[in-house]
């Protein structure tokens, strides 16, 4: 049994393995369509104005809890906008990256 199981593991790596890449590329798996982009593109905007909308609203309201805070750096911090287009030109199933 342990035979078998053995076989069907190292065939899939042989076969699947080298194929994978071209067989995605010939049926166009690899590739964004121009709707896909475009809500990409509208979602990463709203992200990036949010996230600017949500540090001026913490520096307007700021209390002694927030007195010294390097906004500056807080802001390039959680900059999404250079995250997210790291994340799309490294690749395109990005899901988390920590690349």
């Amino acid at each position: 049994m342990g035979l078998w199981t053995a076989g069907f593991v190292v065939l899939t790596l042989v076969i699947n393995g080298p194929l994978i890449t071209p067989l995605m590329g010939w049926l166009k798996l690899n590739t964004t369509s121009k709707v896909k982009q475009q809500v990409q593109a509208r979602a990463r905007s709203a992200l990036v104005r949010y996230t600017a909308g949500a540090i001026a609203d913490l520096q307007a309201h700021a209390g002694d809890a927030l007195r010294g805070v390097d906004w500056v750096a807080v802001a390039r911090y959680v900059d999404l906008g250079r995250a997210l287009d790291k994340c799309a030109l490294h690749s395109l199933a990005c899901c988390c990256c920590t690349h």
